[in-house]
């Protein structure tokens, strides 16, 4: 029990007994000893140094030895004066020798000699000493701290604790005792962890120094021992007040030690250690270093603590290397530790720490120099002190940890992958339930070292799982926000790579949190929260479009650089400021915020230490970036140049060994951003090597791009205007056809919350889809384009500095579908959002010309729709001010030119250079002037210059016709002659060019000149309508060039040539026709010579027939599914045409194969005319002429009566006719007056087309003719013209002379008379649709189908419900004859409205001209449609036959029976009975090659039993 009496009066009472035994022996007073008081301060006394056993058998103990000894001497003296042997003098006597006894033990020499015997002989219970006890203690402790002895350590704070319950509260030993408790007590909880163990420690150290008076001896080693608990305690709860009350008493104990100690000076120097990495306060650094130099300084040689002195000196002086740099600290730091290792040798305790703490000092040097012996030294030490830490204990986790450490800088510099793997497996295979929240630290940002590297997807999620786990386990307060730290940086970096907004908020969150628990912590930390927090913001600024989020990122890097203006790694914030100051710029549009990005750019680069600084890369390429951003406002092309010397040096440094930014992903995105800048460059200056390197940079990113990163998506959309910009500039097909697969695959790679980059990459696509349909007329195109800006344009943030950019886009697309489609509300939209962009761009944009000539298109096309004269002035206006604002040398310069004298011609008649004889004349020398200037300034091979070409040549004819000027036309002439050349230019505007040649050639009665130009212009047939093309894209395209072929003919004929008006005729109708003949054209010279081409070849014409997704699907299909995939379809005949291009190509280069699938020559032409002449009529605005061929030659009869436009000419009677036909079943009028219209019409045809021509024919009656007639002749019965009615003889009715057939052209006609296909088991398909639902009733097509079923045996017949869009569709190719007997429809201004009507047709639609012109029947030879308009043409495109007969000859039917207007159904009846009896031989049942004499007579049999045209005349027979 502790004795709580006052150690004050034990004290006194010792004082009082040394002073009576002073007397007694110097003064010889014996009263002194002798005094009754004497005797009692002798037994208090006694009772406070000499204490009982605590337990039974327990020993003595003497407090104070000295005192015991005293009053030893005390009784011995009163026994001598009282004598022994008195009464008195015999308990004194036995008490001197009892206590002499006691005092014998621990200091003999205190016996007076003449008693030593005697005492000998007392027995004396067990006893021990206060001093010897403490002295024990301390000799266990040190056991403790030389061999590790865990159990030396309880026994010594046993013996402390137990000398504590013994000694008075008030003992002045007391307080070193508590101070020794409690350091002892410290060192377990280092040991077990027991925290109970440490709040002792440090209520224990606060304690010894409260009851120590201010001069006790030992209160520097109780400031001591109190700091070292501090210390740790601060260690494990971040308390800050604890790390400052540490250093406190550090210093304390070393200002009042008597003499250096190297305990106080190490404690206070570690102490003040820990506080500069928490504060870094640079005095705590400095003053600490000194401190730990002292006690290494002060440690004896043997001292047991001085390799912890040493180690400790050595990682002070690791950070003030990291914080000045300074060579020489780093040495002395590699120094301090290997001799902390050295003077701790193996099996001492601490010896793996140490090596430990070598190896993070070595990594601090390897991670300067790179160099690989330090690198390797670093993960060696490491790797020992792994190796000596046993299995189970539990310090392995951080050995493991340190060596991890050292393995993922040594991969950072030598990229080993098996570096980083071991790294990883060491931290997971130590990895316990229990382990440290460091631990898992260490393990999450190894793991997103990793994934930053590799770019698994599962290192990162590892990572942050992890990194949870390190956040949970960590204490709340200040540590907490540094594993939440890099929580946040896991989450952005996943959030970066997979465009998770989830995983982008939740890093912003943690980021936050960490910010709120850092707040006083170390600079360092709380910089690399911000930046991250920075980083998270302006990445869920893609997310979000929230200016807030910019906005706080900006504060976020601004407090980062003001906590360490001075620190070289403040570098990479201060770009990240920028960068981010340049984003903001990008959305409001401050240039403020444009001049604050430079400058804070350019501050960054300019505190590069060079290339080889570890954020090199990263302050290179945002210097880069914002400079480009910089160039798009000023034009500047110094800025431009810089922009790409930068990004080229980020390049470089990302190759340095330094740097922390050579990650692949980090490569990818230098790669194709320097592509990007190196395109804007090329464009702007027109180098061939910069485009080129600039495709081949935005190539290699995506090479070096993991292909599942979200990144990939915008690397993908630079591909594309990379390859777009080529394109553009060398008309390279394979870069169009390229640039779009990449745009496509960029739009489906974004994710839709991504809305800065979805933005972008739908413009882009929608920009490259608009160019093909320039280079091709897809109209397919133009509406995913249209689409995609939409979508663009509908994502834009309010206030998006770039929405002019993506709303000009829109108004293009819009303008182009306007011309294609002439729809008024896609003209509306375009209009409103090229004048929102121009609105929103000022005059000093540089934009703003772009926008004022879109806004200028768009006025042009709705003056040329409405008239509206304000729009062309308007339109002038603009593009004189886009002029003005552009600099001479600009690139855009040409262009806004161009368009300028484009526009002054619109409204000099319409743009049409013949229609401007009354125009003003300013306006057209204007004209010429600017479109002079533009092709001054466009260089040979600028993408641009046909464009110049053709304006300044219109410009040059307007002006001719205004004043006369013959110069002025045979220039033109030459500018238009140079625009046909020109390859890089649309097909479809060479096409215009040279027909806008050969009319003002052709105007000037220059028909020579005329027939070069419409040469060239039928040239450009197959391209405009290029088999690559949907089939309905491909009629657009032919029916823009309606009436080409016609004019070519004339001019030639004019010029003298009937031969080349023939074959321009050949080369310049029936263009669909042709290709698909090229696609059956026999190959047997080509397989002689090359198999393998031929196989190929004929490889792809079967894919190529392959039908793409029905355009007809069933209901319920997904529309979104359905349409993706006839895009793909649409992709993949384009690349099968373009491989099949390739192909001819190399088959025309073949000896003797020079001809492969070109037009026939005109002797193998002439074999059309085998059976019988072939009469094409070519029919013009210039002159109408009949060219007959026959087997002898070729001879032009020309027909003068035959005009097109003049009144009663063939477009006038066209109408007429096709209008009354239309009418024909409304009401018995409506017949009468078809009737009537019919019959002078065929009249009208007789003479001025039939009878001319007869009269150069020698044939016999009933002799074979074919018609070949062109343009709108082609829409009329010139088969039946002749004179009818009660007047007529029958000498002027042609049916009565000559079986008639029609072709498309003399090709399709001679190919299909040399077919040969066997009809033998040639199977007969029959449709029955006498009863199609939602349509009249046909009881006759019923028996007509019926009775052929009967003729023919084995007849297949489809009929009611079997008779299904799809079931006819399956059908058709296994049958080698058609008869359909239903409903037919033909709309004359709808080139595709053509349509048979099926028994679902209300569900799946009809079988349309385009359905069927997708089939390839290999084995088709004759088909009967007996329903009505089924061969009935389109005043849109009647020289292509897109009607439902012509369709049939497309898929391969070679003999087509069908009517060209509705027909009677008994009278159907009558003339299929009739037709297939006349079909029937001896051979055979069914024989096509009879086909044109069995329509014949079947028709003469109804005419027979009805004179009247209108019930026979429609029946026409193509073919052979």
């Amino acid at each position: 029990m502790r004795d709580d009496s006052g150690w004050a009066r034990a004290e006194l009472l010792a004082e009082r007994l040394g002073r009576r035994l002073e007397v007694l022996h110097t003064e010889g007073v014996q009263d002194a000893v002798l005094d009754p008081a004497a005797l009692a301060e002798a037994d208090e006394l006694r009772a406070f140094v000499l204490r009982g056993p605590e337990r039974d058998g327990g020993p003595l103990l003497v407090l104070d030895r000295f005192v015991l000894a005293a009053l030893a001497h005390l009784h011995h003296a009163r026994c001598v004066l009282l004598g022994p042997d008195s009464v008195a003098g015999r308990p004194e006597a036995q008490r001197t020798l009892t206590l002499f006894a006691l005092v014998a033990r621990f200091a003999p020499q205190e016996v007076p000699e003449d008693l030593r015997q005697a005492v000998a002989t007392v027995p004396v219970p067990p006893v021990e000493d206060l001093e010897s006890l403490s002295l024990r203690a301390l000799e266990v402790f040190a056991h403790w701290q030389t061999a590790g002895d865990a159990d030396a350590l309880d026994e010594a704070i046993a013996l402390w604790r137990s000398l504590d319950g013994l000694l008075a509260t008030s003992h002045p030993e007391r307080a070193m005792i508590l101070s020794n408790l409690g350091c002892a007590l410290r060192f377990r909880h280092g040991v077990r962890g027991d925290e109970t163990d440490l709040v002792e420690a440090v209520a224990l150290g606060r304690q010894s120094l409260e009851l120590a008076s201010p001069d006790d001896p030992g209160r520097a080693m109780y400031l001591a021992n109190l700091c070292g608990a501090l210390t740790v305690w601060f260690a494990l709860n971040e308390d800050p007040a604890a790390l400052d009350a540490a250093v406190d008493a550090g210093l304390e104990s070393v200002r009042v030690a008597p003499e250096p100690q190297a305990l106080f000076h190490s404690n206070a120097g570690f102490a003040l250690l820990l506080r500069y990495e928490r504060t870094a306060a640079l005095t705590d650094l400095d003053t600490a270093t000194e401190e730990l130099r002292r006690a290494v300084h002060h440690a004896a040689p043997g001292d047991p603590q001085r390799p912890v002195f040493l180690a400790n000196l050595g990682r002070a002086l690791d950070q003030r290397f990291l914080r000045h740099g300074r060579q020489d600290d780093l040495d002395a730091a590699v120094d301090a530790a290997r001799r902390a290792v050295a003077e701790c040798p193996p099996g001492r305790p601490g010896h793996h720490g140490h090596l430990v703490g070598l190896s993070g000092i070595l990594r601090t040097r390897a991670g300067t120099t790179g160099a690989t012996a330090d690198l390797d030294a670093a993960v060696d030490t490491a790797r020992r002190a792994l190796a000596t830490v046993p299995a189970a204990s539990s310090d392995r986790t951080g050995v493991a940890g340190a060596l991890a450490l050292a393995l993922r800088l040594r991969f950072r510099w030598l990229r080993r992958r098996a570096d980083i793997d071991e790294a990883v497996a060491l931290l997971r295979e130590s990895t316990r339930g229990d382990s440290a929240p460091e631990h898992f630290y260490d393990l999450g940002r190894i793991l997103l070292a990793r994934f930053r590297e590799y770019g698994e997807p599962a290192d990162v999620a590892d990572a942050i799982e992890a990194l949870r786990h390190s956040v949970r386990r960590t204490e709340e307060g200040t540590q907490r926000g540094v594993p939440l730290t890099v929580l946040g940086e896991a989450l952005l970096a996943r959030a970066q790579w997979t465009g998770s907004p989830d995983d982008a908020e939740e890093a912003v969150a943690a980021l936050r949190g960490a910010r709120a628990l850092l707040t006083g912590f170390h600079p360092g930390a709380r910089v690399t929260c911000l930046s991250y927090l920075g980083l998270a913001l302006s990445r869920r600024f893609d997310l979000t479009t929230s200016p807030a989020d910019l906005d706080e990122a900006i504060g976020a890097f601004e407090e980062a650089i003001a906590l360490q203006p001075d620190d070289p790694d403040s570098v990479v914030d201060e770009s990240h400021l920028g960068a981010v100051l340049m984003r903001r710029f990008n959305r409001r549009g401050d240039p403020d915020d444009l001049e604050a990005a430079v400058r804070w750019n350019r501050r960054a680069f300019e505190r590069l230490t060079g290339e080889d600084d570890p954020h090199a890369g990263q302050v290179l390429f945002n210097l880069g970036r914002t400079l480009q951003t910089v160039y798009q406002q000023s034009d500047d092309l110094a800025v431009l140049d810089e922009s790409v010397e930068r990004f080229e040096g980020a390049l470089r440094a990302d190759d340095a060994p330094r740097s922390r930014h050579s990650s692949p992903m980090s490569r990818a995105m230098t790669l194709s951003n320097l592509g990007a800048v190196l395109r804007v460059r090329a464009e702007r200056q027109g180098t061939r090597a910069d485009l080129d390197r600039s495709v081949e940079l935005s190539r290699a990113a995506l090479t070096v791009l993991p292909h599942d990163h979200r990144d990939r998506a915008t690397y993908l959309s630079n591909l594309c205007t990379t390859l777009l910009a080529r394109y553009s500039r060398y008309g390279a097909q394979e870069d169009l056809a390229e640039a779009i697969r990449a745009s496509r695959e960029s739009v489906d790679a974004t994710p839709a919350t991504d809305t800065s980059a979805r933005v972008v990459h739908l413009t882009n696509l929608g920009t490259v889809l608009r160019r093909r349909h320039e280079l091709s007329g897809a109209l397919a195109d133009l509406d995913e384009a249209i689409e995609a800006h939409r979508a663009a344009v509908a994502a834009l943030p309010d206030g998006q500095v770039d929405g002019a950019l993506h709303l000009g886009n829109l108004a293009l697309a819009l303008l182009s579908r306007h011309r294609r489609t002439r729809s008024a509300a896609d003209l509306d939209e375009g209009i409103k959002a090229a004048r929102a962009a121009a609105d929103a761009t000022p005059d000093g944009h540089p934009q703003r010309g772009t926008c004022l000539s879109n806004l200028a298109l768009a006025l042009r096309r709705r003056f040329h729709s409405t008239g509206r004269r304000a729009d062309a002035a308007e339109a002038v206006e603009c593009l004189r001010h886009a002029v003005r604002l552009c600099p001479a040398g600009h690139p855009q310069r040409a262009l806004l030119l161009s368009n300028l004298a484009m526009a002054l011609m619109s409204r000099c008649g319409d743009g049409d250079p013949w229609a401007a004889t009354d125009a003003d004349a300013d306006d057209v020398a204007e004209a010429a002037r600017a479109a002079r200037a533009a092709l001054r300034i466009s260089p040979e091979g600028d993408p641009q210059r046909f464009t110049a070409l053709v304006n300044l040549a219109s410009a040059l004819v307007m002006r001719s016709r205004v004043e006369g000027d013959p110069d002025d036309l045979l220039l033109a002439y030459d500018l238009y002659r140079e625009t046909t050349g020109v390859t890089t230019a649309p097909a479809s505007v060479r096409l215009r060019a040279a027909r806008a040649w050969g009319r003002a050639a052709g105007a000037a009665g220059d028909w020579n000149e005329a027939l070069d130009a419409h040469r060239a212009a039928v040239a450009e047939l197959p391209l405009v309508a290029w088999h690559g093309l949907d089939r309905e894209d491909r009629i657009d395209a032919l029916g823009r060039a309606v009436g080409l072929a016609g004019e070519a003919a004339a001019a030639a004929l004019n010029a003298g040539r009937s031969e080349e008006a023939l074959r321009l005729l050949e080369q310049g109708r029936g263009v669909l026709l042709a290709q698909a003949l090229d696609a059956r054209d026999d190959m047997t010279d080509l397989r002689e010579r090359d198999p393998r081409l031929a196989d190929r070849i004929r490889e792809i014409r079967t894919l190529l027939e392959t039908s793409g997704p029905d355009p007809n699907p069933a209901s319920g299909a997904d529309p979104a599914r359905l349409l993706r995939e006839q895009r793909r379809a649409a992709e993949q005949r384009r690349e099968l045409a373009r491989e099949m291009d390739e192909l001819v190509d190399r088959a025309r280069r073949l000896p003797g194969l020079e001809d492969f699938l070109r037009l026939p020559s005109l002797e193998r032409l002439r074999d059309a005319a085998e059976h019988g002449p072939v009469v094409v009529v070519n029919t013009s605005t210039l002159r109408c002429d009949a060219l007959v061929v026959t087997r002898a030659g070729l001879h032009v009869v020309p027909l003068p009566d035959l005009r097109l436009t003049d009144e009663g000419g063939l477009l006038e009677r066209a109408e007429a006719l096709l209008d009354a036909l239309a009418a024909l079943g409304r009401s018995p009028a409506d017949a009468w007056r078809a009737q009537r219209v019919l019959t002078h019409t065929l009249a009208w045809l007789w003479d001025v087309v039939a009878e001319p021509v007869l009269a150069t024919l020698r044939e016999p009656t009933g002799s074979r003719l074919w018609w070949c007639p062109t343009g709108l002749l082609s829409l009329l019965p010139l088969h039946a013209a002749g004179h009818y009615g009660p007047a007529g003889d029958g000498s002027r009715v042609l049916p009565d002379r000559y079986v008639c057939s029609y072709t498309t052209t003399l090709r399709a006609l001679a190919t299909q008379a040399r077919e040969h296909r066997a009809t033998a088991g040639a199977r007969m398909l029959a449709v029955d649709q006498s009863d199609t639902p939602g349509l009249p009733p046909l009881p006759h097509a019923r028996e007509e189908v019926r009775k052929l079923a009967g003729r023919i045996p084995g007849a297949t017949v489809l009929t009611g419900p079997k008779a299904s869009r799809r079931a006819l569709l399956h059908a058709l190719p296994g049958h080698a004859f058609l008869h359909f007997s239903g409903h037919g429809t033909q709309d004359p201004s709808d080139s595709a409205g053509g349509a048979l009507y099926l028994h679902d047709h209300e569900q799946a639609g009809p079988l349309t001209v385009s359905d069927i012109s997708r089939l390839r029947l290999e084995h088709a030879r004759l088909a009967f449609l007996s329903a009505c308009e089924t061969a009935r043409g389109t005043a849109v495109l009647p020289d292509e036959a897109v009607h439902l007969a012509g369709s049939l000859q497309l898929a391969g039917f070679t003999h087509v029976v069908a009517a060209q207007w509705a027909v009677d159904d008994a009278c159907a009846l009558r003339v299929a009975e009739s037709f297939y009896t006349g079909l029937r031989t001896p051979d055979h049942p069914l024989d096509p090659s009879r086909a044109a004499h069995a329509l014949h007579d079947a028709v003469h049999d109804l005419r027979r039993r009805n004179a009247d045209p209108l019930w026979w005349a429609a029946y026409v027979h193509t073919g052979p």
